[in-house]
């Protein structure tokens, strides 16, 4: 047959013709019951998984709107020998730097302060030389010694002479000792306020729900169990559940694993986490937090957390500064928040995805029938007939309702309907 009418007759076939189903039962006990067992496990999944664990009929809104704010409280003293830090009291506006930050805020816990520097000609504290030619070239940033070279070698302090803040800063170890100066610190407390608004549900909470008021503020601090919603914590607490399961201060108790982060600084995080079921009352939507240190603290490169800032002035109309290297914790607000409701419309969806996969019973059991039943040339024959219309029955043509037995162990097939065959 030519190639033109071969695509023709297979076009005409395919566009003028329809296929029908054509209801075939099986009575064996096997595929009978591989189906409903297959059925049984889909519908359990279905039940179970889309509407129970997921909750399939609600829609959830994701995209919920989220403002942070924190005020630092406490007192700390530093009572060193070594003249950076000295003898005295800091508070938390010495120790919040900066008392403003979008989404953080940061406690200073050890400090490096350099006083009364002014511009001028200086040895730095860091770069060695021996002759000249080792600070050259002149009029260059000198990084090490934070300043610019002006190419002469100081006998006396065997470094560079540079033209900077005077004197330049020495962040070395302290002479007492290497711990952090700020004592009392981990009993800092913060206020944390957070206010989520969901556009989708137009609903709006704070963590301050409706059992915080003023009396339960003044004497409450956050504890997991005994006090979940106080929007009060205690800094130590904060770093105790922070704690990496695993780290190399794993034998340390809560309060010498405090003062060993307080030392060089940390990050940590406090993510307050929104999962509100709105079927029920608004009240019962209600944050928890969850807290994770975020540095690599088993670092042995630049590890911890620190800034410098500096303040200016001046003083007998010379101009000065107070340096201060601030060592402290970098605590990070996240914010993580859904909101859920029954939707009618993701209800009949999810109905209806649920159905489709239902219908993988039936494959399964046609899988194990036409593939790997030992009757399954015979089965094949039976789940199928091509009927033509329109033209007129031959002799050999019956239109019957027929009933095709297997006989022995193999169980028997029943082919309802109407099957007109047209030879």
């Amino acid at each position: 047959m030519p190639l033109k009418q071969s695509i023709r007759n297979w076009l005409i076939g395919y566009f003028f013709s329809y296929e029908t189903p054509k209801v075939v039962q099986i009575e064996s006990k096997c595929i009978g019951v591989l189906n409903r067992v297959a059925q049984l496990l889909l519908f359990g999944v279905v039940i179970v998984w889309v509407f129970i664990i997921f909750k399939g009929y609600q829609h959830v809104d994701n995209g919920a709107v989220a403002v942070t704010t924190s005020k630092l409280k406490g007192i700390a003293h530093s009572n060193s020998t070594d003249p950076r830090v000295g003898d005295r009291v800091w508070d938390s506006i010495d120790l919040h730097v900066p008392p403003q930050d979008n989404g953080a805020f940061f406690l200073t816990t050890n400090v490096i302060v350099t006083k009364s520097q002014t511009p001028g000609t200086c040895p730095s504290v860091k770069g060695p030389c021996e002759i000249d030619s080792d600070c050259a070239p002149v009029e260059t940033p000198y990084h090490l010694g934070n300043g610019v070279t002006n190419g002469i070698c100081n006998q006396t302090t065997k470094t560079c002479m540079i033209r900077a803040w005077c004197p330049t800063e020495d962040d070395s170890p302290p002479i007492d000792g290497d711990y952090a100066r700020l004592e009392h610190t981990a009993n800092f407390t913060v206020l944390i306020k957070n206010h989520v608004y969901f556009p989708y549900f137009d609903v709006g909470r704070s963590n301050l729900i409706e059992l915080v008021d003023k009396a339960y503020l003044s004497h409450c601090r956050y504890h997991p169990d005994n006090h979940p919603h106080c929007p009060i914590f205690r800094i130590g607490d904060i770093v105790s559940l922070s704690r990496p399961t695993k780290d190399q201060d794993a034998v340390l108790d809560n309060d010498a694993y405090y003062r060993s982060i307080s030392r060089r600084g940390a990050v940590i995080s406090i993510r307050i986490h929104w999962d509100c079921d709105l079927d029920y009352n608004e009240t019962e939507c209600k944050p928890y937090y969850k807290f994770q240190r975020l540095d690599n603290y088993n670092s042995n490169s630049a590890p911890g957390y620190n800034f410098r800032y500096a303040t200016n002035y001046r003083e007998d109309g010379a101009e000065k500064r107070r340096l201060v290297k601030a060592y402290g914790i970098q605590f990070i607000l996240e914010v993580e928040a859904i909101a859920r409701k029954f939707s009618f419309q993701q209800f009949i969806l999810n109905i209806g995805s649920s159905l489709a996969l239902i219908s993988i019973a039936s494959i399964l059991s046609d899988i194990v029938l036409f593939n790997l039943h030992k009757n399954r040339k015979f089965f094949k024959t039976h789940v199928s007939d091509s009927v033509a219309v329109n033209k007129r029955p031959s002799n050999n043509t019956q239109s019957n309702h027929s009933t095709t037995s297997l006989n022995g162990n193999n169980g028997f097939l029943k082919d309802k309907g109407q099957i007109s065959t047209v030879s």
